[in-house]
């Protein structure tokens, strides 16, 4: 099971005590949960850092150290939205995940072709 996977499973988990301990309400079956076809705003966050990291090695100068910035700031939240929810170990991996992002992306900063394809795998 991926990140993502485990952090649903964990919400559930905690959803589902919240209800046995009378902190929330089961919905009716009348009511349905819907989900984005993106995902949870994790997934969109974690995907969109990689991307930006991404574009910015296509850039140079200026250009690239704000996409960088923009994108540590995006991290930043994301770190502390797992965090604050009590998932400091999905934080962690998910740090590791942008860090590697960070790593290939340098070492491709010459080749805008690998760039692009490194682009089509976040799809």
């Amino acid at each position: 099971m991926d990140a993502f996977g485990l952090l649903a499973e964990a919400k559930i988990r905690q959803w589902e005590q919240d209800v046995k301990d009378g902190k929330t309400k089961k919905t009716s079956n009348s009511e349905e949960l819907s989900f984005s076809s993106n995902g949870s705003l994790e997934r969109i966050l974690y995907t969109k850092i990689r991307r930006t990291i991404i574009l910015a090695y296509k850039e140079t100068g200026e250009a690239r150290k704000k996409m960088l910035k923009e994108a540590a700031e995006m991290e930043m939240q994301l770190s502390a939205r797992l965090e604050r929810s009590g998932y400091n170990l999905m934080s962690t991996m998910f740090a590791q995940g942008i860090q590697e992002a960070k790593s290939r992306a340098s070492t491709a900063s010459q080749d805008p072709e690998l760039l692009s394809l490194m682009l089509v795998e976040l799809d």
